[in-house]
């Protein structure tokens, strides 16, 4: 990406928030989905 400007304050912390957001729907994912669906299906 580079140096790119950003508009606004509103806008960066528009990008941060959504950034935040994408990290814990990450980490519950891979703690919900990964961790009791998958894992446990291979154990049996």
């Amino acid at each position: 990406m580079g140096n790119v400007e950003l508009k606004s304050t509103e806008y960066r912390q528009f990008i941060v928030i959504v950034a935040c957001i994408n990290a814990i729907v990450s980490y519950l994912f891979e703690k919900v989905i990964v961790e009791n669906l998958i894992i446990d299906y291979w154990a049996k």
